[in-house]
C-alpha cells in the first residue's frame, strides 16, 4: 500500500543514509515473460549531501558521472 515515490525515498535513506530531492521518472521499460508482465521505471534525483553510510547489505559504493 506504500506509494512508489515514498518507497523509493525510504529505500534510498535505508540503504545509503542519503536524503534526496527532485525524484522524477526518466525511463520506463516493459517486458512480458512466462505470463508475467514486468514494468521497470528508472528514476533520477539529487542527493542533498555526499555523506553516504551504506547499510550492512552492501560492501562498497562509488559516485559516478552521468557519462559513466
Amino acid at each position: 500500500g506504500e506509494k512508489h515515490d515514498v518507497a523509493i525515498l525510504r529505500e534510498i535513506s535505508e540503504e545509503t543514509s542519503l536524503k534526496v530531492d527532485g525524484l522524477r521518472p526518466i525511463q520506463v521499460v516493459t517486458n512480458f515473460q512466462d505470463d508475467i508482465y514486468y514494468l521497470f521505471v528508472g528514476f533520477t534525483c539529487v542527493a542533498l549531501s555526499s555523506d553516504v553510510e551504506i547499510s550492512s547489505e552492501h560492501s562498497e559504493y562509488r559516485w559516478v558521472t552521468t557519462e559513466e
